[in-house]
């Protein structure tokens, strides 16, 4: 109460005496006016033990300030809310910022060092790679733990299922603890998946970078909202017209790299989020960036009056399928949706080494069952 009267000079406060201390109760009671000249009300001669004690520890300059209850103001500045004068009272020993040069360089010098440290330590981790791993190819053979610790396997991906489905499969069968593959496939496509169990798992960043060879065929005609044929038809438009020139034109115009908008449903990330779960939960579409995509080698070829064209493609990191067979319609001016895909081949592995699953399954199960009666055995 004391410090807002103080700091409105000439001012009269309204107060609820029940709610005020015993001095300005009565001064409120009485009906006086509190003007500039009653700031300097002191304060009562008790004091809590804590207040004294921090009023011991300010520099004499606060010290009357604080037992005032006053703002301290240093002599060059007069008080923000003081009446104004006729001519504003100007500022002598106001401080000048300046630029430092020399603690500019300083700092932007050891951010550089510690920024080349994190990427030596980051080289350096890459450098050491694990040895080479194992490629599976003598089953039940080659099923120890040794060789598990790290190993390479080729399988064969069934139509409809998903790459998690194909990772949860081979680490019960396998029973490890550490197993990744390289690179997503779409869940109608089949083909080639190359699984990295134990050590091998840290060469995954390197197999990221080899190319993949697809092979598959694209809808003409019609467009749907997910690109592929699982989803709904959302655009019909003629096809006829189309000549096989106009298809290999069309397949020359995504050689080298290109932009491309991910599909709807996909399992790019936008804000860190899967946007595939974003849009299955709040069910609208959102913005899709533009990716490159970089093709290196695109053949088409269909049957005289066919809607069914069939096509092989050699892409980077990151090639966006079902993209590629909607924006091949849209070139030929046209509708068009990927009816069918399959993965040939990742760098040098290909899919004629792979493992069927109907064939690894049985041979896991066995393994699975063997190892668990070993070691019963061993417990007993």
């Amino acid at each position: 109460m004391r410090s807002v009267l103080g700091a409105y000079p000439g001012g009269k406060v309204q107060a609820n005496p029940r709610k005020a201390c015993s001095c300005c109760a009565q001064q409120l009671e009485t009906g006086s006016s509190t003007t500039a000249s009653s700031s300097s009300t002191q304060l009562p001669a008790r004091q809590p033990a804590r207040r004294r004690q921090q009023a011991a520890t300010l520099p004499p300059a606060y010290l009357t300030a604080w037992e005032s209850n006053t703002p301290h103001v240093p002599a060059t500045l007069s008080h923000p809310l003081a009446p104004a004068t006729s001519a504003p009272r100007q500022i002598t020993n106001a401080p000048t910022w300046t630029f430092d040069d020399a603690l500019e360089a300083a700092d932007v010098a050891a951010l550089r060092s510690m920024e080349q440290s994190r990427l030596a330590r980051r080289h350096g981790r890459e450098g050491q790679l694990p040895p080479t791993p194992t490629v599976l190819t003598q089953l039940p053979s080659q099923l120890t733990p040794q060789t598990l610790s790290n190993a390479l396997i080729l399988v064969d991906k069934p139509r409809d299922w998903q790459d998690r489905d194909v990772i949860r499969a081979l680490k019960w069968g396998f029973r490890v603890d550490t197993i990744g593959h390289v690179g997503s496939i779409e869940t109608l496509a089949t083909g080639l998946m190359l699984v990295c169990m134990g050590q091998a798992t840290r060469l995954t960043p390197i197999f990221h970078q080899l190319d993949r060879v697809y092979s598959g065929t694209i809808h003409l005609g019609a467009a749907t909202e997910t690109y592929d044929a699982t989803g709904r038809v959302v655009e019909t438009l003629p096809w006829r017209h189309i000549s096989d020139e106009d298809l290999s034109a069309a397949a020359s115009h995504f050689l080298g790299e290109t932009l491309l908008v991910p599909p709807y449903m996909t399992t790019h990330k936008v804000g860190g989020r899967t946007f595939k779960r974003t849009a299955l939960r709040d069910g609208k579409e959102g913005p899709l960036l533009p990716q490159p995509v970089y093709v290196s080698e695109f053949s088409v070829s269909r049957e005289p009056g066919s809607k069914e064209v069939a096509f092989s493609i050699k892409v980077g990191r990151g090639g966006m399928m079902r993209s590629i067979a909607h924006e091949f319609g849209r070139v030929l001016g046209s509708a068009s949706h990927l009816s069918s895909l399959r993965r040939e081949a990742i760098g040098e592995f290909s899919v004629q080494d792979a493992w069927v699953m109907e064939l690894l399954m049985p041979l896991l199960t066995k393994y699975r069952r063997s190892s668990r009666q070993h070691r019963q055995r061993r417990a007993a």
